[in-house]
Parts: C-alpha cells; sequence; structure tokens
C-alpha cells in the first residue's frame, strides 16, 4: 500500500488541483458577527426602529390611496360638469329647435289663412261681380248674354226657385 502525502506547497507546482476555498472558516466569521450579544437597549431600539418604519409604509399607503380617492372624486366631478354642460346645451339646443318650429309652424298657419282670406275675397268679388252684371242685365242695361251666354243660369247663388 501507498500513500501521497500533499503539502501546502506542493500545490503551488504546477498540474496539482488547488485546494478547495476555506469557506468553513468565513461561515464561521459571519456566524460570530451575527450572534454579537444584544443589549436589552440595543433590542428595545431595533424593535421601535421596525416600528417607525412599519408605521412610515402605512402612512405612505394610506396616503396613496387618499390621493387616488381625491383624484377619482375630483374627476368624477369634473366628468359630471361636463355632463351637465352638454345636458344643458342639448335643452337649449331643443328648446330653440321646438321655439323655431312653432314659429315655423304659425307662419305655415297664418300665410295659408292669409290665402284662404284671400281665395274667399276673390270668390266674393266673383261674385258680386256677377250678382251686379245679373242686376244689371235683368233691367236691361248691359246685355251679358252675349259677353257671358252661361254665368247667370250655371252659378247655383243667383238662381230662382
Amino acid at each position: 500500500m501507498s500513500f501521497e502525502i500533499v503539502t501546502k506547497d506542493s500545490f503551488d507546482t504546477p498540474g496539482l488541483p488547488r485546494p478547495p476555498p476555506r469557506q468553513l472558516e468565513k461561515l464561521e466569521k459571519r456566524r460570530k458577527k451575527k450572534r454579537s450579544l444584544l443589549t436589552e437597549e440595543e433590542i428595545r431600539e431595533k424593535l421601535e426602529r421596525a416600528e417607525a418604519r412599519r408605521k412610515k409604509r402605512e402612512e405612505e399607503r394610506l396616503n396613496k390611496l387618499k390621493e387616488i380617492q381625491r383624484t377619482d372624486a375630483l374627476a368624477s366631478l369634473e366628468n359630471f360638469e361636463v355632463y351637465k354642460k352638454e345636458r344643458q346645451e342639448q335643452i337649449q339646443n331643443h328648446k330653440m329647435d321646438v321655439v323655431a318650429d312653432n314659429r315655423d309652424k304659425r307662419m305655415r298657419d297664418i300665410k295659408a289663412k292669409l290665402q284662404e282670406r284671400e281665395r274667399r275675397a276673390a270668390e266674393v268679388r266673383r261674385r258680386r261681380k256677377e250678382a251686379l252684371e245679373q242686376g244689371l242685365c235683368t233691367s236691361g242695361i248691359i246685355n251679358n248674354e252675349e259677353e257671358y251666354p252661361d254665368s247667370a243660369r250655371d252659378n247655383p247663388a243667383f238662381q230662382e226657385d
């Protein structure tokens, strides 16, 4: 049986593998640092700082929520104002359209009444003229039979029963 003894100096020679780093020592040093004894006062201070950080974070969250709610409320108010203005404009436009339609309707009614009045006046003038001619014809002053041969006979208003 044979054994090979490896010394520290033999690792410096090329070709041989290097030993693993001394991680165990580093880990132990860290462990010792973490295990350092804390006094009661230091523990209390750490807890107070942690509580202060927690409260600060909670305050920041609440402030963010309040800001979001505030902006939502402002946005909804602005949207409501815009909606209200648009609705007022729609109502105003509708009222103006109704007024314009009513005015146009009144103008058409007035024109229709004037046309009917003019038509009736023309009819009355025509009847008067016929009656006048009829009266003059019967009296013998004018002989309309030659000019208007059927005027008196066709008019039912002037027929004698």
